[in-house]
């Protein structure tokens, strides 16, 4: 799952990281119910920071006024920010 939200990240792909939260919050309550607890929590977090972060990201575009387009984080950024050295 994880190489996914690498090329959604590189390809500025929204849309698939608004798709993912409700199955990760159907994969809680799943998890849940069957007592694994860590994974549920593990999955309802990332599901809340994934759905948060595409709503930080949506309002800095409205409130700086410019196009998704001038806000694209390319794939050599995403590399800094994930590999740093």
């Amino acid at each position: 799952m994880g190489i996914y939200y690498t090329l959604g990240a590189c390809q500025n792909n929204r849309a698939f990281f608004l798709a993912t939260v409700p199955m990760r919050l159907l994969t809680t309550a799943v998890f849940w119910g069957q007592n694994w607890r860590a994974a549920a929590l593990w999955e309802g977090i990332g599901a809340l920071l994934t759905e948060s972060g595409v709503g930080v990201r949506a309002r800095r575009c409205a409130a700086g006024g410019r196009k998704e387009e001038e806000n694209v984080v390319g794939c050599e950024t995403l590399s800094r920010l994930i590999y740093p050295l």
